[in-house]
């Protein structure tokens, strides 16, 4: 897959939407969404990051790839299908702007029935708590990338703790893939390292295993 990801990797630098979106098409054609993002998208975008941080690649060319591989993944984002009339919301923790990852998640969540609202980065806390409450949703998901987003995140799960006790809680991001961040896991509050867990843990829920 390494040479596929590569491809992608250098139309997204590039912005050429169209030959992004007809490679990936043929691959969501081919494999399952889940495999798509975790083996291809994924590690795509991960390489342009790879080639910012060595200087390879400007701010400039990352923004647009980044722009470029969300403008994708709004096209082959699964539509409305049969509901099984459950909910959940996605966001960042405040002034996160990673938000790749967090979307692939909601994807994953509307395959198995759920209403996704993703609600994406720049959004003030104070302004998700309200739309959280408002939504009333089942599982709330909140992604952070870097270790310094720590506190933020510990301040924003025991609010969430309060005024929502009856929602799940799920953390994730590369905040959770680089650091583990095992102590998180407590009743109704889980890690997910990768979106494979998260298809799992949906999955066993509907068996009724989820606490």
């Amino acid at each position: 897959m390494e040479e596929v990801y590569k491809q992608l990797t250098g139309y997204l630098l590039e912005g050429e939407e169209q030959e992004a979106l007809q490679l990936v098409r043929k691959w969501v054609d081919e494999r399952s969404l889940l495999e798509v993002h975790e083996e291809i998208i994924t590690p795509a975008m991960y390489y342009v990051g790879e080639l910012w941080q060595t200087n390879r690649i400007s701010v400039a060319d990352e923004h647009l790839a980044t722009a470029t591989c969300d403008y994708i993944m709004t096209l082959i984002s699964p539509r409305k299908g049969a509901s099984n009339g459950k909910k959940a919301i996605f966001f960042n923790v405040e002034e996160e702007e990673h938000h790749l990852g967090l979307k692939m998640a909601a994807d994953i969540f509307r395959e198995e029935g759920w209403e996704s609202r993703f609600l994406g980065t720049g959004v003030p806390d104070d302004h998700v708590l309200q739309q959280i409450e408002k939504f009333r949703p089942e599982v709330i998901c909140i992604s952070a990338a870097l270790s310094y987003r720590v506190p933020e995140m510990h301040n924003i799960i025991d609010i969430l703790k309060k005024r929502m006790p009856d929602s799940v809680i799920l953390i994730g991001g590369r905040i959770v893939k680089n650091h583990g961040m095992s102590e998180w896991n407590v009743k109704r509050v889980h890690t997910m390292s990768s979106l494979t867990a998260v298809r799992e843990w949906l999955q066993n829920g509907k068996e009724g295993r989820r606490q």
